[in-house]
């Protein structure tokens, strides 16, 4: 840094000693980030490694999170920090997001659907097949936490722990 601040102070030459200690200075700083770059996946291997030979899950776990996990945390959404806020903000962007920008276009939509459905020769849905929110939202709440993500990257703590809106739009799927 400090090579760098007398550069820029003799006017940024681009030939000279103080470039030729600059250039010196940043190569060396260069080298040693990469090399602590190499040393710290080669530890946190390692050490992953050593949990996995041990079968330890405890330790593996917590290896896996120091090394692959996002420590930021999100504290603040559009300016607000209350989670109640947050969640009508992300509530409302999804109902505007997702609400039909042509309604004739929808209810045309909607009665070609029955029109198709009234001579649809599938099984038939019984009572004991019909799902509402609360059953729904009942579901969500006992289900186990702590379990592996699917494939797309969701696990129950997103269906958990998001707006209580998401076991209306769920029920309205099943």
């Amino acid at each position: 840094m400090d090579s760098d601040r007398l550069w820029k102070e003799a006017g940024k030459p681009r030939s000279g000693p103080i470039f030729a200690h600059r250039q010196s200075c940043r190569s060396q700083y260069r080298h040693r980030l990469r090399q602590m770059q190499n040393t710290s996946v080669d530890f946190y291997s390692n050490s992953l490694h050593d949990a996995l030979l041990m079968k330890d899950g405890v330790s593996i776990w917590r290896c896996w999170r120091y090394k692959f996990e996002n420590k930021a945390k999100c504290t603040q959404v559009d300016g607000c920090v209350n989670p109640d806020v947050i969640a009508d903000k992300f509530s409302s962007f999804f109902e505007n997001t997702f609400t039909c920008n042509n309604p004739g276009r929808a209810e045309t939509l909607k009665h070609e659907f029955a029109m198709c459905y009234s001579s649809y020769c599938g099984l038939p849905v019984k009572d004991e097949y019909h799902s509402d929110t609360e059953l729904v939202s009942t579901i969500i709440g006992k289900l186990e936490h702590g379990k592996a993500q699917d494939i797309d990257g969701l696990c129950v703590e997103h269906l958990y722990f998001c707006h209580p809106v998401i076991s209306v739009i769920l029920s309205k799927v099943f």
